[in-house]
């Protein structure tokens, strides 16, 4: 799920945002939010849900933190995101 803040400010290539996200973050169920500012962006957080318990017995709500990643990515595929 990528939320853009605020709510319907988007840019044109939307698309290939999503594209260099989804290869950041894998096929795993995760969140991005990037907030709008000025001309640049900021990614709040990026994070995958769901897991396992350290000992690997059961699932559990685990997540873990992808933001540098995803901003690190961005900013690779020439996106104005701020670091």
């Amino acid at each position: 799920m990528i939320l853009w803040l605020p709510p319907g400010t988007e840019p044109e290539d939307a698309a290939s945002w999503r594209e260099v996200i989804a290869r950041a973050v894998g096929p795993r169920p995760s969140r991005v939010e990037l907030e709008r500012r000025g001309d640049e962006w900021r990614v709040r957080i990026a994070v995958l849900l769901g897991g396992w318990t350290p000992d690997r017995q059961v699932a559990a709500p685990v997540w873990s933190d992808l933001t540098d990643d995803v901003t690190a990515a961005l900013r690779s595929a020439g996106k104005p995101v701020m670091p």
